[in-house]
């Protein structure tokens, strides 16, 4: 039976962490399929690698002898798949991104100009994707880098920094009656339906937005779902209800639409954007293009201007 070398890998996190709860979660996996993936790999080997019978497990002799050739292995296939990678690269293969709908909006272009200062020779090749794709196309060598939020992902083998968060904000229908020049009480809407995004496509966007108003003292009166923001922000553009946006939106002008910075926000809900890239394998460029991101990376600070509200992204060193 072939040795998977993605075996040797989770061995390895279950190894340095000596315990399968810790190294589930390390890997992002469910505990049981962990396990069932260290028996299939004492299978193809034939003999047992780790002590069960304590709550913190330990290495079998055979275990120990593996460790080392597996960390050996592993290092070895690494190296061969960034000199691979890297050769690629000045053969011309291009950079392959990866990003949801939400990035296209956020000030990227800072770090993405700085890579391409630092490696004209490099082209870049930009793929629209969901969270859980690019997590799998990381994994399965079809994206080199993925700018995504990790909502219903597995994370398993991925490696990440963190890029912005971003809080909720409202938009509500023009001609309802609240100001725009001041942030509105979430409790002011509790008689107003609601536009809500869909659980089908997002059930924790969709549990924390109903976790907002509950925290406010009403559950909201849904009269639709939205998949999309675009679909979201139309409804509420017909009428429909108010609907939760995150806070970048505030630059979004819509006819039919104003937006609406809620008074005394939530500071436990909100969105995380990362970049995320396959931990055991990253390339020179991919970690140029890690480190040009993060270090270019903005935070969105809501700002009033005039009649309404609206946001500047300002480095974290505030510079």
């Amino acid at each position: 039976m072939a040795l998977d070398t993605r075996l040797l890998e989770l061995f390895v996190v279950l190894a340095r962490q000596r315990s399968f709860t810790r190294a589930a979660e390390e890997l992002g996996m469910p505990q049981p399929h962990l396990s069932r993936l260290i028996r299939r790999l004492e299978d193809i080997v034939g003999a047992e690698l780790v002590d069960r019978s304590n709550r913190q497990i330990a290495l079998t002799p055979a275990g120990q002898a593996l460790l080392a050739e597996a960390q050996a292995v592993l290092d070895q296939v690494n190296l061969a798949v960034r000199r691979t990678a890297d050769a690629a690269h000045r053969e011309g293969r291009p950079l392959r991104i990866g990003y949801t709908g939400l990035y296209a909006d956020l000030p990227l272009h800072h770090g993405i100009l700085a890579f391409r200062e630092q490696h004209p020779e490099i082209a870049l090749e930009f793929r629209t994707a969901t969270g859980a794709e690019q997590a799998d196309w990381l994994r399965s060598g079809e994206l080199d880098v993925g700018l995504f939020q990790f909502i219903s992902c597995d994370l398993a083998g991925l490696a990440w920094n963190p890029l912005t968060r971003l809080s909720f904000v409202l938009a509500i229908p023009e001609d309802w009656p609240f100001p725009s020049d001041r942030p509105v009480e979430l409790a002011e809407l509790a008689d107003y339906p609601f536009v809500l995004s869909d659980p089908a496509l997002s059930p924790e966007i969709h549990d924390a937005q109903l976790a907002y108003c509950e925290s406010a003292g009403f559950r909201p009166r849904i009269a639709r779902l939205g998949r999309e923001r675009a679909e979201q922000m139309l409804l509420t553009a017909s009428g429909f209800g108010a609907c939760f946006l995150f806070e970048h939106a505030l630059r979004i002008r819509l006819d039919g639409v104003r937006q609406l910075v809620i008074a005394h926000p939530r500071e436990d809900i909100f969105a995380d954007c990362h970049i995320a890239w396959l931990a055991q394998r990253p390339t020179p460029a991919v970690l140029d293009f890690i480190a040009c991101l993060t270090r270019e990376r903005r935070r969105p600070q809501t700002v009033r201007r005039g009649d309404r509200f609206d946001l500047d992204w300002v480095r974290p060193d505030g510079r």
